[in-house]
């Protein structure tokens, strides 16, 4: 019973070391307390502890990954849900802000790679609350008793799109149960032996303030992303990714995202390793409002993209890799949801300028404009800029 005991409370206070995923049940809307949201990891479980930076980042790329499945998986059924999101603040007030520039906001580094660490993630969280946002529409729209899309009610067709093992991420988000009536099942940790709920312990933190994101060029990971088996995982992920392109002769073996996984999990455990390699979630696909030719040109933009943070990777260089990896996101965003032609339905985007890997603006985009812009803008300027056919 003792050995029980002690295994139990060594799952609830070490820390996890290994490559962090955020699940559905670390985001869900059932934390209403923010501090729980961005503080802690492991909710919902026996392994709650304070999350640090690296896991704090992560929060963040997940939760916007996770409204825009959500936008994939019933928007249709949402339609009002849907235009708040992309009309509002939530998304697209959230997207031209995701590039470092914005992020550091104090302490940037120059080209020579001089400054500070730039870019901490407060105990109130950064862009969490847009996403929650967005989740909290659909949430509302799905679990409504009355709520019609057209004479059909949402709730039995929304059951159908997010039941299922394969969807118990998204609904763990919501905060709903597979029959969509409900809450999800989990809570916040086991009950105390006198039935009384339980909270998790002090936050840690000296473990909230560690691996934060550097943008400094570090000699550190420069020589750890050179070792022989870390380069040829880093090239690995550019050749997954080069296979996804239109008239490609490569073939795919393992796939862009376990490539990267795989790459990844040589840090060991080592977060501020992690926090370096760890590019934000992307998606492939193309919106079936582009072209043929369109998505081809997006699948070279964002390969080019993906280049640029390889080379970054290999130069130890934190700034570089963030602004690219963003940029390889927003590209990917372009190509799934950007080829609306009606304002207001579908994603703004931003990117930075791949030839000033430390400017501290963004790109002079098109018609001369520093600043966000629609896919449609921005597919023939960023063919241009980086040489694209």
């Amino acid at each position: 019973m003792r050995l029980a005991v002690w295994i139990l409370a060594f799952a609830i206070t070490v820390p996890a070391v290994a490559q962090y995923r955020p699940p559905g049940r670390d985001l869900s809307l059932k934390w209403t307390n923010e501090t729980y949201l961005v503080a802690y990891c492991g909710l919902g479980g026996y392994d709650v502890h304070t999350c640090s930076q690296y896991e704090r980042d992560l929060k963040e790329m997940t939760l916007i990954d996770r409204a825009e499945l959500l936008l994939d998986a019933v928007g249709d059924l949402c339609p009002y849900e849907t235009h708040t999101a992309w009309t509002s603040s939530f998304l697209n007030g959230l997207y031209p802000k995701l590039l470092l520039p914005y992020e550091c906001r104090s302490g940037l580094v120059n080209s020579a790679g001089v400054g500070t660490c730039c870019y901490t993630i407060s105990a109130s969280g950064d862009h969490y609350s847009k996403p929650r946002n967005t989740a909290q529409l659909f949430r509302a729209c799905v679990t409504s008793a009355t709520k019609k899309i057209g004479s059909q009610l949402v709730r039995p067709l929304a059951r159908l799109r997010l039941g299922g093992l394969m969807n118990a991420d998204l609904r763990d988000l919501l905060d709903v149960n597979e029959t969509l009536d409900g809450p999800a099942p989990f809570k916040l940790g086991p009950d105390k032996p006198d039935g009384s709920p339980w909270t998790p312990p002090k936050i840690d933190p000296v473990r909230a303030a560690s691996a934060p994101l550097d943008g400094r060029i570090s000699t550190r990971q420069r020589d750890l992303v050179n070792r022989p088996e870390d380069l040829a995982r880093l090239e690995a992920t550019g050749h997954e990714h080069e296979a996804t392109l239109c008239g490609s002769h490569e073939t795919t073996t393992i796939g862009v995202q376990l490539a990267h996984v795989q790459y990844e999990a040589l840090c060991n455990g080592d977060e501020t390793c992690l926090h370096f390699r760890t590019m934000p979630t992307f998606h492939g696909g193309c919106d079936r409002r582009w072209t043929a030719t369109e998505c081809c040109q997006w699948k070279a933009i964002e390969h080019a993209f993906h280049t640029r943070w390889r080379e970054c990777q290999r130069r130890g260089d934190g700034f570089c890799s963030r602004n690219a990896g963003w940029d390889h996101k927003e590209a990917h965003l372009s190509a799934n949801r950007g080829g609306y032609t009606v304002a207001g339905t579908g994603p703004i985007v931003i990117f930075s300028c791949p030839e000033y890997p430390h400017d501290v603006l963004p790109c002079v985009g098109p018609g001369g404009v520093r600043g966000p812009n629609t896919p449609r803008a921005f597919l023939p300027f960023l063919v241009a800029k980086l040489g694209l056919s």
